[in-house]
């Protein structure tokens, strides 16, 4: 028997429902899902936008019959892909390229360390594709690892590239992607110089979904609760009252949870052709879950020690919606305030956003002993034509974030005026690029109110440590680093003679320009040498709750030094 065609109708259709809720519109669903099931399409196209509709129904569904449906729509569709591509041509499935359905692939230039773990997590499904800009770039950084008696292949680096690297070693195309992670696996060297090098190689790999887990349709989280939405979704909401609730423990994870939240993270990502360094770098032990409300759960993920900031602590977060990955971001904390920022997926845009960003906020608010929040300005439009165009400005503005800056916190609030007035008035694209440039803020205290109080940051300290080197060290980072070690050495009798790890030992080195601001010109007393220490001690552990509830007990010190007169400069 033919199968129905799936349509661009039918699809519509469903995706009008979605977003409304209700008895006769979960009726209406249901009968929908049921009369697509029976039908069939090869078009790429059709089948991607079908699968993001699906999982936005198996996010929000009204009931446990909407969930099953829409989750046996997914399975039918990464079957049917995978039956289509098994049997296609080349450009049947180049059709199907980033459309994260099983047996399609996608083409990224990724960093090494992600490269490397799905090279070996899942050797049959990825190889190497091309070269971004330059095949001879790329014969001068391999030349970096030729032995100093290889003359020949160090002066002949004009012959082709694949007759080059045939010469070195590599007999077949297979073989080359191993070759490359391991030639740029340079181990000898910080991992900043590791990084930059083997982006300045800008190879990219093709990743084929082998495994329907790692599709888009079936990536799921192993664990969290189950919520369905018979009412229609939360739009406004009262942050006030979300963020004084208190969040549960977390949960316990075994070694299989820990591995698929970060399988499941990071794919999410790979198959935007993004990344973010903790979800990139994390380990097993850096990673934590939390279940909230609504079937929200959130996975938070730490950078291992050597690839931590020095001052500020970058934790990043990917949230799952009834098990579903549906946005992810990440927060900048230093004492009592983090620089924070929300991705919602594309297909997860009409949901409940807000509810969503709100459950970050309590969970990073309570779990760090956050008081202040800054929206990370490319969020809200700045250098972001997305951003203007969605006008996200206002979702930040009334969740109560304000700008810091007198005269922008009067334009929008003149602007807000205008949109409570009139349904139909829309903030120009010149007005909400001027707001862009906001410094805004979140009092977790009082939202909705501005903050005038001087809150010390990474960014403060950094511009001071600089200014320091430049003045007094003429820029001679070495001759700064060997005066700070003494003066700190003298004042508080920390060095790392004392420490017992080479991982303590690295994090006062890169902690000594901060250890230095804040002593005075007299010697530390106990109490101070010992949150000194832990500030040294905790930027090595698993996680970095202890180094950040540590920089809160700094945190009025540094204030006092960062208003001297001589630090205004």
């Amino acid at each position: 028997m033919v199968k129905k065609r799936l349509s661009h109708e039918d699809i519509k259709k469903l995706q009008n429902y979605s977003i409304n809720f209700g008895s006769e519109e979960c009726k209406i669903k249901t009968g929908l899902l049921k009369i697509l099931s029976k039908k069939e399409t090869s078009r790429a196209k059709l089948m991607d936008k079908y699968q993001h509709i699906l999982l936005f129904l198996a996010a929000y569904p009204d009931s446990t019959e909407v969930l099953s449906l829409a989750n046996a729509e997914l399975i039918r569709l990464n079957d049917l892909s995978d039956r289509l591509l098994k049997q296609a041509k080349d450009t049947k499935q180049d059709t199907f390229s980033g459309t994260g359905l099983s047996s399609s692939y996608f083409i990224g230039s990724f960093s090494h360390d992600i490269c490397k773990w799905l090279y070996h997590s899942f050797p049959e499904c990825i190889s190497f594709h091309s070269y971004g800009e330059s095949e001879r770039s790329a014969q001068e950084l391999f030349g970096l690892s030729l032995l100093p008696s290889e003359s020949w292949l160090l002066e002949n680096q004009d012959i082709p590239l694949n007759k080059w690297m045939s010469a070195a070693g590599v007999k077949n195309k297979k073989k080359s992607l191993g070759w490359i992670l391991n030639t740029m696996n340079l181990q000898e060297l910080p991992h900043r110089f590791r990084d930059l090098i083997f982006d300045s190689l800008q190879a990219y790999i093709l990743f084929t979904i082998r495994d329907p887990h790692n599709s888009i349709a079936l990536l799921r989280s192993p664990r969290g609760e189950y919520f369905y939405h018979p009412d229609k979704l939360i739009k406004k909401i009262n942050i006030q009252d979300i963020l004084k609730k208190n969040i549960p423990g977390k949960l316990k994870l075994s070694k299989q949870d820990t591995e698929d939240y970060i399988r499941t993270a990071r794919f999410a990502l790979l198959h935007l052709s993004r990344e973010t360094d903790p979800v990139s770098y994390c380990h097993p032990e850096g990673v934590e879950v939390f279940d909230l409300d609504r079937g929200i759960s959130i996975a938070l993920f730490y950078l291992p020690p050597d690839r931590r900031n020095a001052l500020d602590s970058y934790v990043g977060y990917m949230i799952y919606k009834n098990r579903i990955p549906c946005a992810y971001g990440g927060a900048w904390m230093f004492g009592n305030k983090g620089k924070i920022g929300l991705n919602i997926f594309p297909g997860f845009r009409g949901g409940e956003s807000a509810f969503l960003f709100s459950q970050i906020l309590r969970l990073y608010k309570k779990r760090y002993g956050l008081k202040y929040f800054e929206a990370e300005p490319y969020q809200i439009g700045l250098n972001n034509q997305e951003g203007i165009a969605s006008g996200a400005f206002w979702f930040y503005y009334k969740l109560g974030f304000r700008p810091h800056q007198e005269d922008l916190r009067k334009l929008a609030n003149d602007e807000f005026a205008k949109i409570s007035i009139s349904k139909t008035y829309r903030t120009s694209s010149t007005i909400l690029k001027k707001l862009a440039c906001s410094f805004m803020f979140l009092d977790t205290n009082k939202p909705g109110e501005s903050i005038q109080t001087y809150i010390p940051d990474s960014i403060k300290v950094s511009k001071v440590i600089s200014s320091i080197i430049a003045q007094s060290f003429s820029g001679d980072r070495s001759n700064a680093l060997d005066f700070f070690r003494k003066e700190v050495r003298k004042k508080t009798g920390i060095h790392s003679g004392n420490l017992k790890s080479r991982a303590e030992k690295q994090a006062l080195e890169s902690l000594l320009p901060l250890l230095y601001l804040l002593l005075g010109k007299s010697k530390s007393g106990k109490k101070e040498q010992e949150i000194l220490l832990s500030l040294i001690i905790s930027k090595t552990e698993n996680t970095e709750l202890n180094f950040i509830k540590a920089s809160r007990l700094i945190q009025n010190q540094l204030t006092k030094v960062l208003l001297k007169p001589e630090m205004q400069s």
